[in-house]
């Protein structure tokens, strides 16, 4: 009991500068977890944690054999950090050398979420200008707040990692699953092969088939963002809120499915800021800009 009293006696002498002090070190190792989460090193950190944990019980129980060992552990247990998570802690260095706020900003949760579609962004659209040049039809549907899980009854689940390599090789001409469309949600491939409703009303430009009735249909029902590769003439469209734009390339398609998808990323938001120019815009106002209104 009088240790426990003195560790507590020492609270009475904490100043201002104490609290911004442990407040500092709290931070920069919020920034550390929120860096090695997703990587390797989680686990490892997971386990240092545990270590943690064990040590406080020690010091304020009679455990004179643990509290040995584990002194004995952390006393090189310094040196054993910067071998385990020297891969980690060099990116994380690089990371914040080469840009400082932007690299703070990547660590954040926002941050990371924001770079991996921008990532996945990318690749889609690296894999639709490699099918567009060599004119293999492609037809890809991504999720914003809306589920099309009505039409996957028959789709091949897949829930992959999306990459430029795994798109082009779904749509392969001569491979299993290049009929119908491919789902992307949360920004991995969820099924491939899946069968969507097509659209009936109105006139279409004779060049448009079925794959671009497809993606019209899927975009009236839902909130959905379609890209369609056109298998005739290679040509590049996006079917949004039933309207459809043609003739994009590489940069056009990206600068437009960021705006689009962003903020949707995990399914929480609805749009409420574009890149689309004109600033935070609401998602009517966004459907708007899409069809040059």
């Amino acid at each position: 009991m009088e240790q426990i009293k003195h560790y507590f006696s020492g609270f009475k002498n904490i100043t201002a500068w104490d609290i911004i002090d442990i407040l500092l070190v709290g931070f920069i190792f919020f920034l550390l977890y929120l860096f090695v989460r997703n990587r390797r090193g989680g686990t490892l950190a997971v386990g240092l944690l545990v270590l943690l944990l064990i040590r406080l019980v020690g010091v304020f129980l009679p455990l004179p054999l643990l509290n040995t060992i584990l002194n004995a552990v952390f006393q090189v247990g310094v040196l054993a950090l910067f071998i385990i998570f020297q891969p980690e802690l060099r990116a994380l260095l690089e990371e914040l050398g080469n840009k400082p706020v932007h690299g703070v900003h990547a660590i954040m949760p926002h941050g990371r979420k924001r770079k991996a579609c921008e990532q996945a962004v990318k690749s889609i659209c690296r894999a639709v200008e490699d099918m567009a040049a060599s004119k293999t039809g492609a037809l890809i549907v991504i999720e914003r707040g809306t589920p099309v899980g009505d039409y996957l009854k028959d789709s091949v689940e897949l829930d992959a990692e999306i990459s430029p390599q795994l798109i082009r090789a779904i749509f392969f001409n001569k491979g299993p699953l290049h009929d119908g469309a491919v789902v992307i949600r949360n920004l991995r491939v969820l099924a491939a092969s899946v069968i969507l409703p097509t659209f009936e009303g109105g006139e279409l430009d004779k060049e448009l088939g079925t794959r671009h009735r497809a993606a019209l249909g899927i975009s009236r029902s839902s909130d959905a963002v379609v890209v369609v590769v056109s298998e005739e003439t290679g040509t590049i469209s996006l079917a949004f809120k039933g309207s459809l734009k043609r003739n994009y390339t590489y940069e056009t398609l990206r600068k437009e499915l960021i705006a689009l998808i962003e903020p949707f990323v995990d399914g929480k938001e609805p749009i409420d800021r574009r890149k689309l120019g004109i600033g935070r815009i609401t998602d009517d106002a966004a459907s708007r800009q899409f069809r040059g209104e």
